[in-house]
């Protein structure tokens, strides 16, 4: 039981002389044995511009990377001034998961209606999962790992985006 890693190897003994040798080897931790639960969340999905005091609708993915089932548990969705959440954060809304097998996921729906407010740019939206952290799990790292932008304004503007690789 515990920590383990699988490597993978190109040319382990050696025997293709190359320009840099030290570049031939990759690693991924896996847990064995460890039971549990292993909450994540894997995907946000958020329109790119609303109006204060709009209905919205957002999609986040979480999934159990454990292998025991797990539940209930929430899931939050916060308003945040920054991309780091913290207390001040306003709590748009939460939903409850009430069980979610190990290896599986689940997508979470919800409709917010967002604060009034003024004028325009970007706001930010954070999901958390087990944001009271009720779940014992073997990883908390994962949990508040999805964070969004949404431009408040009435002007159309371009959204470019880099998605979180995982």
């Amino acid at each position: 039981n515990g920590p383990y890693h699988i490597i993978l190897a190109v040319d382990p003994a050696d025997a293709v002389p190359e320009q840099d040798e030290a570049n031939n080897q990759r690693s991924i931790q896996i847990m064995i044995g460890q039971g549990g639960a292993d909450l994540a969340l894997t995907d946000l999905f958020t329109p790119f511009d609303a109006g204060w005091g709009q209905n919205i609708n957002i999609d986040a993915m979480v999934e159990n990377w454990g292998s025991s089932a797990v539940g209930p548990f929430d899931v939050a969705f916060y308003l945040s001034d920054d991309w780091q959440y913290d207390p001040g954060d306003t709590l748009l809304t939460s939903r409850t998961v009430s069980t979610l097998a190990g290896g599986m996921h689940t997508n979470v729906t919800a409709e917010i209606t967002l604060p009034d407010g003024q004028g325009e740019g970007m706001i930010h939206l954070i999901a958390m999962v087990d944001p009271d952290d009720v779940v014992e799990e073997f990883d908390e790292q994962f949990n508040n790992m999805q964070m969004r932008d949404i431009f408040i304004g009435a002007a159309e503007m371009p959204n470019l985006m880099a998605w979180p690789m995982i």
